[in-house]
């Protein structure tokens, strides 16, 4: 029996998610002649909640690191590493270089990334914050330029989740040394930082990066940057050894064609997680790349990882549904909360419906870090975690003293 493919696009939380569930049904998919490929432009899934820890410099990044290659050997599939170049649904096939990959079934999973809203000027001078390596190296370029200035100034574009904590983590790298002056300055082109959530957890944010002495500068944008001075729409110009964008993200540049609904960057789907256009019924979309309305709330649910892994499990049910004849299931986010960490130890969110701040939310953001890690990365995350909450503890004893 010829095999067909069922191509998984992305190893982040929603396809790693899709590919365990679609190997609970290997009886089934062997029977009917199906293939599973995972496809993904890295060797390893990075756990991308955690990268703003690295520039902080107390995690260590192979807890951070799973090979692909290993799970999809672990289990009897393939794993292809590239770049997917192009989507070409009426062949039902994905290319990467000169390679064409056919499928049967589709599950698009690629996350989004970096936008910098076609500032080629931008994109060639600000660093980004989409990978271990990127985070890794901006760590190692603060740390040279500290070493040899003995301060370093850092401006942060974008007063969102991943900037908050990248400025305090910055601000914890250097804090620790205690020798190196660091100015870190948030500029967010909304009225306020966090737009999207309440105003108390607003306020709670400012208050905690005011105390870690980060600047913040509302209502302006970046218009330019020559690698030593961070120039704004205002006319404000503000020293900076670094530039670090964060202000928005996109799809990947292979579903740019796809003639599909979109919403801020997102594909419109079903409530079965299907592109809403009849002619793409092989192909199901979950993750940060889906656009999925609540139905009680008529607003797409944000991007999380609960939401993720939740609508990579659902995706792949369909699939298997969908081989067998079956009805198709909905998916049912459940929102169990958010809290934006600061690497300070204090959190902001809602959990479960209650509001917290302080040290408890920061503990519990990153108990549920560690609930979704592989398990050989579990105790490590715990142990540098312990690590780093011991040494802060003692410097403030230091303090105090």
């Amino acid at each position: 029996m010829q095999k067909k493919n069922i191509v998984i696009a992305g190893s982040g939380f929603a396809g790693t998610s899709a590919f365990r569930r679609l190997n609970r049904y290997r009886g089934t998919l062997v029977k009917y002649g199906y293939e599973i490929i995972l496809i993904d432009e890295k060797d390893d899934f990075e756990f991308i909640p955690m990268l703003p820890d690295l520039i902080g410099g107390w995690l260590d990044p192979a807890r951070l690191r799973s090979s692909n290659s290993e799970l999809a050997s672990q289990y009897g599939c393939s794993f292809i590493k590239g770049r997917i170049d192009a989507l070409d649904p009426e062949r039902k096939m994905v290319s990467i270089g000169v390679q064409n990959i056919n499928y049967e079934y589709l599950i698009i999973s690629t996350g989004s990334c970096t936008n910098f809203f076609n500032n080629q000027l931008v994109q060639a001078s600000c660093r980004k914050v989409d990978t271990i390596a990127d985070a890794l190296n901006i760590k190692e370029e603060l740390s040279a330029i500290a070493s040899k200035k003995g301060e370093v100034d850092v401006v942060v574009i974008g007063g969102g989740y991943t900037g908050i904590e990248s400025a305090t983590n910055i601000r914890w790298l250097f804090r620790r040394e205690g020798t190196v002056r660091c100015h870190v300055t948030m500029v967010e082109k909304a009225p306020d930082i966090l737009m999207a959530v309440p105003e108390w957890m607003r306020k709670e944010a400012h208050k905690e990066l005011e105390g870690l002495g980060v600047i913040m500068i509302c209502g302006d944008s970046l218009k330019s940057y020559d690698g030593r001075t961070v120039n704004l729409e205002s006319g404000r110009s503000i020293k900076a050894d670094i530039c670090l964008w964060t202000a928005g993200v996109k799809l990947s540049p292979y579903l740019d064609g796809l003639k599909a609904e979109k919403e801020r960057t997102r594909i419109k789907v079903t409530p079965t997680l299907k592109i809403k256009e009849p002619k793409y019924d092989n192909i199901f979309v979950a993750g940060d790349t889906a656009n999925f309305q609540d139905n009680d709330t008529a607003l797409a649910i944000r991007m999380a990882v609960m939401f993720s892994m939740g609508q990579g499990k659902v995706a792949a049910e369909n699939i298997v549904r969908s081989i067998s004849n079956k009805r198709l299931i909905e998916y049912r986010a459940v929102d169990l909360g958010y809290l934006i960490p600061m690497a300070h130890g204090k959190a902001t969110g809602i959990v479960l419906g209650r509001r917290v701040h302080g040290l408890l939310g920061y503990l519990l953001h990153y108990c549920m870090c560690i609930y979704r890690s592989e398990w050989k990365n579990m105790f490590g995350i715990v142990k540098d975690l312990t690590a780093k909450m011991a040494g802060s503890a003692v410097k403030k004893r230091g303090r105090v003293q």
